[in-house]
């Protein structure tokens, strides 16, 4: 992740806590937006099990009767309001119709969440889709990836950042 990217945009300028360790800026979309975030959010609400994985809060969320269903049910819509929010803000800045999500934190339930905040949202007038990569989980690996490659395939070693500068990736990638 580099801070020029769309999930290192500040959403939260209040909570010193949210600080994404990639990037180091406080209150971006990354540190609320992830796996992490909602693991962290599930315990906050009262999650009874030790392991607060993903896949484990969205499994106590469809099971309906599940002792970790309501803590899971509150992680579940906060996060939905966060990407909701950030996602209706970028729509506004920049006019992105559309946002695909990966990674730990993803699950259809989430998406549903998200578009029916979106949609809930007319003062926006937002056109946003957020939509559930079909790769999941390993949606970061699989662009870190496609990203190595791209810069091995360059032959003198020199790839554009978002600016449009050229920068020289170490010989070592």
């Amino acid at each position: 992740d580099t801070p020029n990217e769309g999930g290192h945009i500040v959403i939260n300028l209040l909570d010193s806590a949210a600080t994404h360790p990639d990037c180091g800026v406080k209150g971006c979309a990354a540190a609320y937006i992830n796996g992490g975030a909602v693991a962290k959010l599930a315990k906050d609400n009262g999650w009874n099990l030790d392991s607060a994985y993903t896949n484990n809060i969205y499994e106590a969320y469809r099971s309906g009767q599940d002792i970790n269903h309501q803590a899971a049910a509150k992680a579940i819509e906060v996060l939905a309001e966060h990407i909701a929010y950030w996602a209706m803000s970028l729509n506004l800045l920049m006019h992105i119709e559309k946002i695909v999500l990966g990674g730990g934190a993803s699950d259809k339930i989430l998406i549903d969440k998200v578009n029916d905040i979106i949609r809930h949202n007319p003062e926006f007038n937002n056109k946003v889709q957020v939509d559930l990569t079909e790769i999941g989980y390993y949606a970061g690996c699989v662009g870190a990836a496609q990203f190595a490659n791209k810069i091995r395939q360059n032959r003198n070693g020199e790839i554009k950042d978002y600016s449009g500068e050229r920068i020289r990736i170490p010989d070592v990638i």
